[in-house]
């Protein structure tokens, strides 16, 4: 099967973590039979989801001129559409069956479009979405629930935990609202015994001017450097707000053998037991959490396999969810062929 895979984001080379896991999965279709074509949208950093929240839409004009055209360059069987914004849109132009993947900023975006979510909802044949949520609110007939994985190998085997004293959190995200960085912060502001790194960028890098001791600001750091910096950590921490669907870090921690305090949010649960889940954007709840562990260092341990969150176990669900959705729209095709 020829198939096309649109995306706003894949990564400018091995180091880069940009839509990494399109590319992983990507690779993965490939072994199950696919014939993949990828054409990406062509826009610098920080991308397609930031350009429409801040009104600077009429910079996506030209890439997405651009990856329309690229797209109907050649003759595919069918797309596999990762964002649907804009990617499910210019896949919805093509006339082909479309299985449309929604990450979490464009299922944000489309929210604030009612019209237009209704009309994409009708131009997609499948959808894989990160979080019941999504599956529930676009409401596609066939949907598959399934978080983003990774490729274990790239980060594991799982190396052992660092001294027990300092307990050793990490931050590893964008710098953005929606992440909850200021509440980790506060939430860890005095602990003794505890220190927080912060991996990223974005457009609250301005709280390391005000950061206590305990935390350091390390900036963005490539998917090869992640294997030592999980190493270097007892915990990784995700204090997201509401709407952050269901990050990558996620699987990125459990492959690396480490424990995850997160957020308690739909696209979390299915991977974080509810003991190290935290009710969203409470300061207090979430700096009891960090001293339990600071005082049972023997609780700081995985909960999960690394293989439940490898790209190996996860695409042959994603390949079969395909062919089972691509195969019932051919069946239609034909089908209509027959009355006439």
């Amino acid at each position: 099967m020829k198939l096309l895979v649109l995306t706003t984001s894949w990564p400018a080379n091995a180091a880069d973590p940009s839509g990494a896991f399109v590319a992983e999965s990507t690779h993965y279709l490939t072994r199950h039979g696919f014939d993949c074509t990828v054409v990406a949208l062509e826009i610098a950093p920080p991308g397609a989801l930031a350009a429409f929240e801040s009104g600077q839409w009429h910079t996506l004009l030209a890439p997405v001129t651009r990856m329309a055209l690229k797209a109907q360059s050649r003759e595919f069987d069918a797309v596999l559409s990762h964002w649907l914004l804009p990617s499910a849109v210019i896949g919805a132009s093509l006339g082909l069956p479309q299985v449309g993947v929604a990450h979490g900023g464009d299922f944000r975006l489309l929210k604030k479009y009612p019209s237009l979510k209704s009309w994409l909802v009708k131009h997609l044949d499948g959808l894989v979405a990160v979080t019941p949520e999504y599956v529930e609110d676009l409401g596609v007939k066939d949907s598959l629930l399934m978080p983003m994985g990774v490729d274990s190998s790239q980060l594991g085997p799982p190396l052992p935990m660092p001294a027990p004293e300092p307990l050793r959190l990490l931050f590893l995200g964008r710098l953005i609202p929606i992440k909850g960085l200021s509440l980790l912060i506060d939430a860890v502001t005095g602990l003794k015994g505890v220190e927080l790194t912060i991996a990223g960028d974005g457009s609250e890098r301005y709280l390391e001017d005000t950061a206590p001791e305990n935390v350091r600001f390390i900036g963005a750091v490539s998917m090869t450097e992640r294997k030592r910096l999980f190493s270097e950590h007892h915990v990784l921490c995700l204090p997201s707000r509401p709407g952050d669907a269901s990050p990558r870090v996620v699987a990125e921690a459990i492959a690396s053998g480490r424990p995850v305090l997160a957020s308690d949010l739909p696209g979390i649960r299915s991977r974080v037991p509810e003991s190290w889940r935290v009710p969203c954007g409470n300061v207090f709840a979430w700096r009891t959490a960090i001293q339990r562990l600071k005082n049972s260092p023997a609780e700081v341990r995985p909960f999960l396999s690394p293989d439940v969150v490898d790209w190996c176990n996860l695409v042959p669900q994603f390949a079969a969810f395909q062919r089972h959705v691509f195969g019932k729209k051919k069946r239609r095709s034909l089908g209509a062929a027959r009355w006439l």
